[in-house]
């Protein structure tokens, strides 16, 4: 399945709710209920919102992955609401990114070389920081995340 953002999403009051696009080689990304990877409504202090992302590479040749936030924006104050990524491939999860929605890398965020037919899964976690005083009432966060496909690179020739 191989979805991109038509247009700039924009803020809804009180949400959390990031849009899966794809670019480059062959993808296929699972979602739970459709694009939304989660959706904040109604966050009180120390809320947690979480789902899982599957990627498998469908091309027949290796290819590097890239994680690309877009159209960040949040009406919370700074610090007050933590975005983490982990790929939980494994038996345990390795941590990608912990931060803010909206300060990924721009560059993205390189998810490695994914071999033909390979499959990764990858945990997205929102937390409201418990000392928010008003909660998320009336305020919200978005973002829609992009993963990229390329050929990779070779290695340099080493001389011997």
């Amino acid at each position: 399945m191989s979805r991109a953002p038509k247009s700039r999403p924009s803020a809804a009051a009180a949400s959390t709710a990031p849009n899966i696009g794809c670019s480059g080689g062959l993808i296929s990304v699972e979602l739970p209920d459709g694009i939304a990877i989660f959706s904040g409504y109604d966050l009180r202090a120390g809320s947690i919102r979480n789902a899982r992302v599957r990627i498998r590479n469908g091309a027949a040749s290796d290819q590097r992955a890239c994680l690309h936030e877009l159209y960040p924006s949040s009406t919370l104050a700074a610090g007050e609401l933590e975005l983490s990524i982990d790929d939980v491939t494994g038996v345990a999860s390795e941590p990608l990114y912990r931060g803010e929605i909206g300060a990924l890398p721009h560059a993205g965020l390189d998810l490695g070389v994914f071999g033909p037919g390979e499959e990764r899964s990858y945990r997205f976690i929102v937390i409201l920081d418990p000392g928010s005083v008003r909660g998320a009432q009336g305020r919200g966060a978005n973002a829609t995340y992009s993963w990229r496909l390329s050929v990779p690179s070779p290695e340099p020739a080493r001389l011997t």
